[in-house]
């Protein structure tokens, strides 16, 4: 729940950047202190019940929703000049969602696993975690623009020989 959170944390920090360097900071500043002002107020009875897994759903809840908040107010700033796409980050969370849900169990199961395993099951998770991401945020399009950019610079080693 704490990595979920810190993900949207992440992705809310980004697309704050947007409305501060336009100097659109006005609408944030209300959402900001109404949801953190709404958050105090349902985490209390949140953690009465549920304790920390209640504040961190509170808290997981109120920066999604500022979140959208944000996207909805950076489509608003890029109207009629950019088409701002929201899919990577609806992607990003169905991927987290899925994520969280398949290692659960491994997570609260794995300590009494042996070392050796652990670690192989590690590797296993994070090669499949990967592959899917890669897949999933076409990263093969970032990968052959890098490559592209370094290429050009790595020097001939053919053209030195004599």
């Amino acid at each position: 729940m704490l990595g979920l959170t810190v993900s949207v944390l992440s992705i809310k920090e980004h697309k704050y950047q947007f409305q501060f360097s336009s100097n659109q900071v006005q609408a944030i500043s209300y959402m900001t202190i109404l949801a953190y002002s709404t958050q105090i107020l349902v985490a209390v009875p949140m953690m009465m019940k549920f304790g920390l897994i209640g504040y961190l759903m509170t808290w997981l809840v109120g920066e999604t929703l500022q979140l959208f908040y944000l996207l909805k107010l950076n489509a608003k700033l890029f109207a009629g000049t950019a088409i701002v796409d929201r899919k990577p980050v609806y992607q990003l969370f169905a991927f987290l969602a899925v994520a969280s849900l398949v290692f659960l169990w491994p997570i609260y199961h794995i300590a009494s696993f042996p070392y050796l395993l652990q670690g192989a099951i590690a590797i296993v998770a994070t090669v499949i975690t990967a592959s899917i991401s890669y897949w999933i945020f076409r990263m093969d399009e970032v990968r052959s623009l890098l490559w592209q950019k370094v290429s050009g610079r790595l020097p001939s080693f053919a053209s030195r020989r004599g």
